[in-house]
């Protein structure tokens, strides 16, 4: 540090102690006098980049009853991307049905991949005959966009979720009350009817 005034000649601060001062030359102050300190310029430099988390995926929530004529909502993926700022956690997230579905009727399932703007779509073909095509949105939510649940079988379909940085991470979400009658197998579970 420097220090300069009106009356004062350029001095070099060579201690500091607390509210003490000690110049490379004397100083007589006099009532009036205002000192100016001036830090020296320092530009830290540091190499390297921010490294970017795979987005997490924190939950599945599925509607119940879920079952296997519903139409609007079936279940939401609540993940979260790398940022530490809480009100942005939720965002930049992309969500799409995952290109490999290996869960899909043991690895045998005929499914299509589309999209309705940004929407994700998966039509699943039953092997029994027609399909259901499901919607994937960008807040994480899946509901049936076309047809109905007519399976002869449970399954499991995979999501990906992609950050802004392009890091991925997968969700399985589990199609447990797709066969038909599950409803009201469940409800007459519930109700003992």
């Amino acid at each position: 540090q420097t220090i300069s005034g009106a009356g004062i000649p350029n001095a070099t601060v060579t201690f500091v102690d607390g509210g003490n001062v000690t110049l490379n030359v004397p100083i007589t102050q006099t009532a009036g006098y205002v000192f100016n300190f001036t830090a020296p310029v320092t530009t830290f430099v540091r190499n390297g980049a921010l490294n970017n988390s795979n987005p997490t995926i924190e939950s599945r929530t599925y509607v119940t009853p879920a079952f296997s004529t519903m139409q609007g909502l079936y279940a939401t993926i609540v993940a979260y991307n790398g940022t530490f700022i809480v009100a942005k956690k939720e965002l930049n997230l992309e969500y799409v049905w995952s290109t490999l579905q290996p869960q899909l009727f043991g690895g045998f399932g005929e499914f299509s991949l589309s999209s309705v703007g940004d929407t994700s779509l998966i039509t699943i073909n039953n092997p029994s005959g027609g399909q259901v095509t499901l919607a994937m949105a960008q807040n994480g939510q899946i509901s049936i966009f076309a047809g109905a649940f007519d399976f002869l079988s449970t399954f499991d379909l995979k999501v990906t979720v992609t950050d802004a940085g392009g890091l991925t991470t997968e969700a399985t979400v589990v199609f447990d009350n797709v066969v038909p009658g599950a409803f009201t197998n469940a409800f007459s579970t519930a109700f003992v009817i």
